[in-house]
């Protein structure tokens, strides 16, 4: 008689411990998030979603929305009740383009596959959006969401910028507007994903681009289409970092943030160290150089201003301006006219400025009596024409050249350049 209660008795208590257990799994939990959606920083007004995903990470049908609330990409979602601990959140809207400084006219929609336990802020950029299918493969085949998430951000890491066993924060912690090594990565793989070319649709084209590297990475956590990195290659190749990071500077300056940018330098040269043909070792200044900027590519080989054993020129024929810095190091040059009753003509800066820093140049300083420009661009040649700011209508007047190579305060070479019509 006592075996035939107790029998029921374990199985009652059996069933109630279960059931306590599932109860505890399925219980709703309460988050409140907040976070950044960023390219460059999307706009206010952009549409923010969070979706529940089950253990299979497929969308439970529970979502909560919310939208950007301030020009720096900022967004909030509060009370949002979720059994599951991983969740998708998507951004969709306008966003700052770092490298035309404008508000692009088009759509852009960016993810974030997350794991919300004990994080209170969530980030949405470029670089959560390519590694997510990359985590769903590693999830699936039984890593923890935890280390399938570090070893995708690490694969792609490797994989781009031949860093290995990088000890980097969850990309969904990352902030372009904050200092830090860490937030320097996330701008540079921002600004590698367009070169300006005329007739871009740049949402498209970032668009298709960030599609191409999500479904690379996907099944090896490698990117091996070598198209892709040609692509990838060639939006580099025309990078100009010093203006990206101005751009962004002053764009935060607008809204009021003083931010003091990371100099994400660094990886973009670790990307070209691991994909270029060449490392260069020393200054290189070619006797003669092709004109080439985002826009273009010139056919034409023009006489090279900078090259050393040249001291004549003739404008009607073309000029180039053109150097190749070693990594890590820049190339400043200095102008001034010869005859100090001599002054450059600068009629207009802008077009002056626009012209040499599409080739890859920055100008420091652009004076009657002194104009001087430094390189954007390492391991890679920056050329443009030289400007037209000799004058007009009379004879061009010689010029002294003074070069500081590597951050020298004296010059390393310098010469004086005549020019004829």
């Amino acid at each position: 008689m006592k075996k035939r209660i107790i029998l029921p008795l374990l199985l009652t208590i059996g069933l109630f411990a279960l059931l306590i257990t599932s109860c505890k799994k399925d219980k709703l939990q309460t988050y409140s998030l907040s976070g950044k959606a960023q390219k460059g920083p999307f706009v206010t007004g952009a549409n923010i979603t969070i979706n529940e995903l089950n253990e299979n990470l497929e969308q439970t049908g529970k979502s909560f929305t919310s939208s950007i609330s301030a020009d720096d990409g900022s967004f909030s979602l509060n009370s949002v009740e979720l059994v599951s601990e991983i969740a998708i959140i998507t951004v969709n809207g306008y966003y700052y383009d770092e490298h035309l400084n404008i508000v692009q006219n088009g759509v852009l929609n960016l993810q974030a596959l997350v794991d919300i336990s004990g994080k209170t802020k969530i980030n949405v950029n470029p670089l959560t959006h390519v590694l997510k299918d990359r985590i769903e493969i590693l999830y699936k085949s039984g890593n923890s969401f935890q280390n399938a998430y570090k070893q995708a951000q690490n694969e792609l890491i490797e994989s781009l910028f031949g860093i290995s066993g990088a000890n980097l924060n969850d990309f969904d912690q990352l902030d372009i507007s904050a200092s830090g090594s860490d937030n320097a990565l996330l701008i540079a793989f921002s600004a590698m994903m367009l070169r300006r070319t005329a007739g871009d649709n740049d949402v498209s084209t970032l668009t298709e681009l960030l599609t191409k590297i999500r479904t690379d990475l996907k099944d090896d956590g490698e990117i091996n289409n070598t198209a892709l990195k040609n692509q990838i290659w060639n939006n580099v190749r025309f990078l100009n970092p010093v203006h990206i990071k101005n751009n962004l500077t002053n764009k935060y300056q607008q809204m009021g943030l003083n931010v003091i940018l990371s100099d994400f330098q660094f990886y973009l040269n670790n990307f070209v160290e691991k994909h270029a043909s060449i490392i260069y070792s020393d200054f290189q200044y070619p006797q003669t150089s092709v004109l080439a900027s985002h826009f273009y590519e010139d056919s034409v080989a023009q006489d090279n201003l900078l090259d050393k054993t040249l001291s004549s020129f003739n404008l009607s024929q073309g000029v180039a301006v053109a150097a190749i810095t070693p990594l890590n190091k820049i190339v400043k040059i200095k102008m001034t006219p010869v005859n100090q009753q001599n002054s450059f003509w600068i009629q207009d800066e802008g077009l002056i400025r626009y012209d040499l820093e599409s080739g890859g140049w920055f100008i420091e300083k652009i004076e009657s009596q002194e104009f001087v420009i430094f390189t954007q661009r390492q391991n890679m040649l920056v050329s443009m024409k030289f400007p037209q700011i000799l004058g007009v209508n009379s004879p061009p007047f010689p010029i002294f050249i003074e070069y500081f190579e590597d951050g020298a305060t004296t010059p390393t070479f310098s010469k004086t350049v005549s020019f004829i019509l």
